[in-house]
C-alpha cells in the first residue's frame, strides 16, 4: 500500500460506541440551515452498512444517553460557523458532517467531525425518509447492502415482501419493507428500508 500511494497516515483506534451526523443545507453564502441528525452503522472496516429511521426526538435520546444536550449545542454553533466561513462561499446545497462518541478510560467522548460529505448521504436520506415518509410512532432502518451470490437477492427481496407488506396509516409507512431500487434475479446491490 505505501509504495503504491507514497503515503500512510495512522490514526489511534477508538473503541467506537455510536455513529451519528448533523446535516445542513447551505442555502446561500448567508444562510446554513440545520436539517437534523442521522445515527448510523458501519462495519468493522467504516463502511456504510445501515441508516436508523425515527423521530428526531428519539434520535436525538440515542444520542444523549452518551453525551450532554450542551455539547451537541455547542458543536452545531461552531459547525455552522465553519460552514459559513469555508465552505458557504463556493458551495451550495446539503453537506453532513459524520460523528463519532467512542469510550476511553469509562469516560465517552465526542469526535466532533469524522468525515464531511458535500452531498446527499445516506444520512440525508435516511432524515427526510423518515420526516416525510415514515410514521411518527414507527421505527426502522435504511439498508445498503451486496451480495456477488446470483439470485440471492432477489429471493431475500421476495421473502420480505411476503413477510413484511407495506401498512399506510394517515400517508405515512406504519410499518413494512420497501426496496429503494429495482430488484431482479441480476441484483448484486441493494437498498431498502425496513419498518
Amino acid at each position: 500500500m505505501l509504495r503504491k500511494q507514497t503515503q500512510v497516515s495512522i490514526e489511534k483506534a477508538l473503541e467506537k460506541r455510536l455513529d451519528f451526523s448533523m446535516h445542513f443545507e447551505i442555502l446561500n453564502p448567508n444562510e446554513i440551515r440545520f436539517l437534523g441528525y442521522s445515527v448510523f452503522q458501519t462495519n468493522a472496516k467504516g463502511a456504510y452498512e445501515k441508516s436508523r429511521l425515527a423521530s428526531q426526538i428519539i434520535l436525538l435520546q440515542e444520542v444523549t444517553k452518551y453525551i450532554s444536550t450542551e455539547i451537541l449545542q455547542e458543536i452545531k454553533a461552531l459547525l455552522l460557523v465553519q460552514l459559513k466561513s469555508r465552505y458557504a462561499p463556493c458551495y451550495q446545497g446539503t453537506i453532513g458532517v459524520d460523528m463519532m462518541i467512542y469510550i476511553s478510560d469509562n469516560q465517552y467522548f465526542l469526535h466532533p467531525c469524522v468525515e464531511i460529505n458535500m452531498r446527499k448521504s445516506m444520512g440525508y436520506l435516511a432524515l427526510q425518509f423518515s420526516e416525510n415518509i415514515l410514521a411518527p410512532e414507527s421505527e426502522g432502518a435504511f439498508f445498503v447492502d451486496f451480495d456477488a451470490q446470483p439470485g440471492s437477492i432477489f429471493q431475500k427481496h421476495q421473502t420480505l415482501q411476503k413477510q413484511h407488506p407495506w401498512v399506510i396509516r394517515k400517508q405515512r409507512l406504519l410499518s413494512g419493507y420497501i426496496p429503494l431500487c429495482p430488484v431482479n434475479s441480476d441484483t448484486r446491490y441493494w437498498s431498502y428500508v425496513l419498518v
